[in-house]
């Protein structure tokens, strides 16, 4: 998976290419384990975290940290006006939908 964020899209190349409108992003979750707040993760699995954005027609996609390893810092720097939350979760990993 390759992530592009440009001025007003986020571009997403897997299998195909997706393009995101940024006013199309209803909310941006980061899943991320509390103990990466204050620096000190005592398990290796720890540092793993994803970002879900979910669309305004509901649609989900989950970009983790193997693509970027700032990619909530990214996402915030490059995405304005969108509901951005931040679930603290010990095991930050994507289940089955």
């Amino acid at each position: 998976m390759e992530v592009i964020l440009e001025a007003n899209d986020i571009v997403i190349k897997n299998r195909d290419k997706e393009m995101i409108a940024y006013n199309d992003i209803e909310s941006i979750i980061i899943y991320k384990s509390a103990n990466m707040d204050n620096g000190i993760p005592i398990m290796g699995f720890e540092y793993y975290y994803f970002a879900r954005i979910v669309t305004k027609q509901q649609k989900q996609i989950d970009i983790t940290c193997l693509v970027s390893r700032n990619i909530d810092k990214l996402l915030k720097s490059h995405v304005s006006g969108v509901f951005f939350e931040r679930r603290h979760n010990p095991f930050a990993i994507i289940a089955a939908k």
